[in-house]
C-alpha cells in the first residue's frame, strides 16, 4: 500500500503544510475544498509536520534587528515540552522602517 503523503506532490504538501499551519484544520480543510480537493485533516497534519522538520529560521542581517513572533498553536511531533509549537516570524525591514 502506497502512504498517502507519497501520492501527493512535494509542492502540493508544502502549499497544504503552509495552509495548516496559519489556520485551524477545519478552516484548511475548507479552504482546500474550495478547490476541488477531497482532503482529510491527517493528511494536512502530516503536511503539516512534514514542512515544520524543514523550516530554518534565520535573521537577515542586512535588516532590521526587530520582528513578530506568533505561535500557531500546532505542536512539533515528538517534542512533550509545552509551548514548542510551529512558530510564525515576520523581520522587519531596513527599507520600510525610515
Amino acid at each position: 500500500m502506497v502512504e498517502p503523503m507519497k501520492r501527493i506532490p512535494e509542492d502540493t504538501r508544502k502549499k497544504l503544510g503552509l495552509i495548516g499551519a496559519l489556520c485551524s484544520f477545519r478552516v484548511a480543510k475548507k479552504i482546500i475544498g474550495m478547490f476541488g480537493w477531497t482532503i482529510d485533516q491527517m493528511t494536512i497534519w502530516r503536511a503539516v509536520q512534514e514542512t515544520a522538520k524543514k523550516i530554518t529560521f534565520n535573521l537577515d542581517p542586512h535588516e532590521l534587528a526587530h520582528g513578530e513572533a506568533d505561535g500557531t498553536g500546532i505542536p512539533i511531533q515528538g517534542i512533550k515540552k509545552q509551548g514548542k509549537e510551529l512558530k510564525v516570524f515576520v523581520q522587519r525591514k531596513a527599507r520600510l522602517a525610515a
